[in-house]
């Protein structure tokens, strides 16, 4: 029964009542949820403390069910609803994060409701934690993230070494060190983005059909492998020196709301990977409010090593 009212409440929120940046609370008052599709951009809240909760929450469920639709979840909260929190510098935060501003909001160093600083260092502290997960049949890759980890798993010591620019660069290496050579399952996460699905549910969809080719080799050979809820499984005798890689095509895409979302109607926001990407009055002589973007705008990617400290920025022509 409890697993039931989990379930329902989990597709409650995540289908009806989350921003597309996988923020929670749109309403300021207690800085609760709407009724259903009540998402409005400037006045939502979408609070850094609550998207800290929702990724932790989608995570426990992730190890519950095995179920990639959870890490979907915890990966757009983590790159858009959270790390929007802080500075890059990591000494300003943000207490709410709404999807439209007049230049008027900006992050701050202190505020007296001190609970969003701590939560932003405790969730880059602990990232880690949340990679890798195992069950005695084998080792999931969850999310990717450049790491080193050593599992045990039936009496065998594990060493994986993870090797990747996700989320700017869809390509990834692991290299598997079994103490001994072994049997057992990698599950390989293949995220919701590239299997045409924004979010679970159908709260959003891409406007765009785009064919999103995901590879798989061991060892430099092509491999072909089941997905099962969302993970590529792949089970066999893995030796020292083994390596897996993956590559995730990034196109840019275009993403629309449900109609009944009323301050989403007429507007699209833009992805690459698991990053929504924002328009900001600095790089658009502000002018972003005004922005008309074409169905059949040309959008590219463009790798920008002075911005940022070296991002993908999207750039194309717009009215």
């Amino acid at each position: 029964d409890y697993l039931e009212a989990i379930d329902d409440i989990w597709k409650d929120a995540t289908y009806l009542k989350t921003y597309v940046t996988g923020g929670i609370g749109s309403i300021r008052f207690h800085e609760q949820y709407g009724a259903p599709y009540e998402l409005p951009n400037l006045s939502g809240w979408a609070e850094t403390c609550a998207t800290f909760g929702n990724f932790v929450w989608n995570h426990r469920l992730a190890l519950l069910n095995r179920d990639g639709r959870y890490v979907d979840m915890m990966e757009r909260a983590l790159y858009n609803g959270f790390l929007v929190g802080v500075s890059l510098t990591g000494d300003r935060f943000f207490y709410q994060n709404p999807l439209k501003s007049f230049g008027n909001y900006e992050r701050f160093a202190w505020i007296n409701v001190p609970c969003c600083p701590p939560n932003v260092v405790r969730l880059l502290a602990s990232l880690g934690d949340y990679i890798y997960s195992q069950d005695p049949g084998g080792i999931y890759v969850n999310l990717f993230i450049a790491s080193r980890a050593d599992v045990s798993l039936g009496g065998n010591e594990i060493s994986l070494e993870q090797e990747t620019n996700y989320p700017w660069d869809g390509r990834v290496r692991i290299e598997l060190t079994p103490a001994r050579s072994d049997r057992f399952s990698v599950h390989l996460r293949v995220p919701g983005w590239t299997r045409g699905q924004p979010m679970p549910g159908e709260l959003y969809r891409y406007l765009d059909e785009v064919d999103v080719d995901v590879t798989l080799e061991i060892n430099g050979e092509p491999v072909e492998a089941p997905v099962e809820q969302g993970y590529l499984s792949i089970e066999r005798q893995w030796d020292k020196g083994d390596v897996i890689e993956l590559d995730f095509p990034m196109p840019v895409r275009r993403v629309v709301a449900h109609d009944n979302v009323a301050d989403d109607r007429g507007r699209v926001a833009l992805e690459r990977g698991p990053l929504v990407y924002s328009a900001e009055w600095v790089d658009n002589n502000q002018e972003v409010l005004n922005l008309l973007v074409l169905d059949d705008a040309e959008l590219t990617a463009e790798p920008r090593q002075d911005l940022l400290n070296g991002i993908v920025a999207i750039t194309g022509k717009v009215s």
